[in-house]
């Protein structure tokens, strides 16, 4: 499922709205230059992969992370996008954790 959040209201309802889906294993949230995810997603335990798409290329701000990420226990792989990350801390608490994509942070 994808979800494209324009405001983190809508966001945070939807996801809320996820929580208890069992089947759900991926994840792709396009953030459209919001600095946050909503802390919502550490809810939904059946996700193994996670994609965040910030759309804030060439920016100087930084996407925050839930710091409870780890959480999500069955979290395999962990993609982040475009995001203005310079720290990753909280992924290396996810045990489960196989793939680390960081690509195109500036």
């Amino acid at each position: 499922i994808e979800i494209r959040a324009t405001n983190s209201t809508s966001a945070e309802a939807l996801l809320l709205s996820l929580r208890n889906n069992t089947s759900l294993s991926k994840l792709s949230l396009v953030l459209n230059g919001q600095m946050e995810i909503p802390s919502t997603v550490t809810m939904i335990n059946s996700l193994k992969e996670l994609v965040i798409n910030g759309g804030i290329a060439n920016s100087s701000r930084e996407l925050k992370l839930p710091a409870d990420l780890a959480k999500l226990t069955t979290l395999e792989i962990l993609r982040v996008h475009y995001c203005g990350l310079t720290s990753m801390l909280v992924a290396l608490k996810i045990k489960q954790l196989r793939v680390l994509d960081l690509s195109n942070n500036y």
